[in-house]
């Protein structure tokens, strides 16, 4: 088989498909998004949290109150590393 024949070939396949420059389009940005997370996971954190607390408690198995307070404290390897918001 020739390139030319292969190309020919996949060319009447992929006008069969509705949408498939979509769909390639679409494969492509996954595969992006799949390649950045990958090498998001292997760097190494700048910033972690420790001490987590609730209620001034460590491990609680129940709250008495209705809106508890959350605490928590920052490490990083960085000086003067602050957080600056919250969700």
């Amino acid at each position: 088989m020739s390139f030319a024949y292969i190309q020919l070939q996949k060319n009447q396949f992929l006008q069969k498909i509705p949408g498939a420059f979509t769909k390639r389009l679409y494969m492509k940005k996954l595969l992006l998004l799949f390649i950045l997370q990958a090498t998001g996971v292997t760097l190494p954190a700048q910033l972690s949290v420790k001490s987590l607390v609730c209620e001034n408690l460590s491990n609680p198995i129940g709250l008495d109150v209705k809106q508890p307070r959350f605490s928590w404290q920052l490490v990083s390897d960085k000086r003067n590393t602050l957080q600056s918001a919250y969700e």
